[in-house]
């Protein structure tokens, strides 16, 4: 009993704290409209249903308000939400008046956008190894028939995206050390778990929760260990196979100069390549999966770029109608409806008049995305939404941002890696289009699993494998 009465103490205390927190936020707000209940009580009961029907949140408030800021609330917080052309003035404020989520130096964004433009000299070593991954992670013969195999986020593709994600950026000193790639898929899912437990908890308690209930500090140390071996002491340029680990370790601040403070951050600019490029990867192959007569339009154009000029970044580039897949994919089916994210840094105001408190966390959403005037039929997928545009007379590249188009983010603020990660994963696509047919064995894409603000393929899901009997 003494047990209990403790549970329903300390549930009672978290209540409070998180109550209070979102009393003070919302006095500052109250100018603001709110999406669910409004008042002290209402709020709280809104901020819970919202951790289960966070879309529900997104969808009515912008029925409601368009695009007219609007308020959610959250655990012992609110967010402001902006769409349209306050969503684009958001995304240009300078960083001194709305913050950016990077919690360190961000030295490695140039690097990254340098590395996009290096992909026709690495895409050879990119289509090896994806390749080999491959056919290790994919153990179907063409004499097995179906074979089931679980290619969710916490499945197969994590594994070859984290081979190819480190041979772009590490070489294959990394890329091909089956230790460090377990070690770095191992540390997505440890951040991913550490995360959920610190937005739950209360700010007092985070430091203690961090440091209890996490074993990232233990994987760093491994990884030191093995960028030991990769990275010479005397960091010459001659031994640095990897053109971005060598100006990742010249251009790194004094602080992190040594090999641990270099191993802290390749993990995380990894995990940020493994996460979103996995969840992506598999929504497609769902996509894919669930209709496989879309895979025999996508064979017919691969195949003959392939045959006739090889695996190079060219023939890459050409296969517009996979292009187009991916980014309907990413279109219908986004890692987070919640992309665009800044925290006011200070007090300012919009153009509209709207004045945002400093320390507000203003969100932009992807409702975009299922506007019937800017997308007909938005629910449904249509695979080949993007290969001809009425505005330009040309495909529409997957990687391409726009106010429509927010899955890789927007303005300055747009993903660094997108380049990166659409090559690898239109790469990995196309050898599945080539060598295998897939589908759900009873046809039909399970239900997403969601997770708050992120939508992920369903974690149970198999999907069936056949060799082709002719593989290209």
């Amino acid at each position: 009993m003494s047990t209990l009465a403790l549970l329903l103490g300390l549930v009672f205390v978290y209540t409070v704290y998180l109550s209070h927190g979102s009393v003070k936020k919302h006095r500052k707000l109250s100018h603001i409209p709110a999406v669910g209940f409004n008042s002290w009580l209402g709020s709280f009961i809104s901020s819970i249903d919202h951790l289960f029907r966070s879309r529900r949140y997104m969808e009515m408030g912008y029925k409601q308000y368009k695009d007219r800021p609007y308020k959610v609330p959250a655990a012992g917080d609110w967010f402001v939400v902006v769409n349209g052309e306050l969503m684009e003035e958001m995304m240009t404020r300078a960083d001194y008046t709305l913050g950016t989520a990077t919690f360190f130096n961000p030295y490695h964004i140039p690097l990254v956008n340098q590395l996009s433009k290096q992909l026709h000299e690495l895409y050879p070593a990119l289509h090896h190894e994806i390749n080999s991954a491959l056919s290790e992670y994919i153990q179907v013969s063409r004499n097995d028939g179906m074979r089931s195999c679980f290619v969710s986020q916490m499945g197969t593709m994590i594994y070859v995206i984290a081979h190819a994600a480190n041979t772009a950026l590490g070489g294959t000193v990394l890329s091909r050390n089956k230790d460090f790639i377990r070690l770095c898929v191992d540390h997505s899912y440890e951040v991913l778990k550490v995360a959920v437990l610190l937005n739950l908890a209360p700010k007092f308690a985070r430091p203690f929760i961090a440091k209890r209930f996490s074993n990232i500090n233990v994987m760093v140390r491994k990884a030191t260990a093995h960028l030991y071996r990769a990275i010479p002491e005397d960091n010459s340029s001659q031994k640095l196979e990897a053109g971005f680990l060598k100006s990742f370790v010249e251009g790194a601040p004094a602080n992190e100069a040594e090999t641990t403070g270099l191993a802290r951050r390749y993990l995380a600019i990894v995990f940020a390549a493994l996460h979103t490029s996995t969840v992506t990867l598999n929504h497609a192959l769902y996509h894919l999966a669930a209709h496989p007569e879309y895979a025999e339009i996508l064979h017919k154009e691969i195949k003959p770029l392939v045959a006739n000029h090889g695996w190079t970044y060219e023939s890459l580039e050409s296969m517009h109608h996979l292009d187009s897949f991916l980014k309907e994919s990413l279109r219908l089916t986004g890692v987070t409806w919640m992309p665009l994210q800044r925290r006011a840094m200070r007090d300012f105001t919009f153009s509209d008049g709207t004045f945002i408190p400093e320390g507000t966390l203003l969100v932009g959403t992807d409702v975009a995305h299922f506007d019937p005037d800017v997308y007909p039929d938005p629910h449904i997928f249509q695979p080949w939404r993007f290969v001809s545009s009425s505005a330009t007379g040309g495909p529409i590249p997957a990687t391409q941002a726009g106010p429509a188009f927010l899955s890789f983010g927007r303005r300055k603020h747009v993903c660094p890696g997108r380049y990166l990660a659409v090559a690898n994963i239109k790469t990995i696509m196309a050898h599945i289009v080539l060598d295998y047919d897939i589908r759900f064995a009873d046809g039909k894409r399970p239900q997403n699993s969601v997770y708050v603000t992120q939508s992920l393929p369903n974690l149970r899901a198999k999907v069936l494998f056949r060799r082709h009997t002719a593989c290209a």
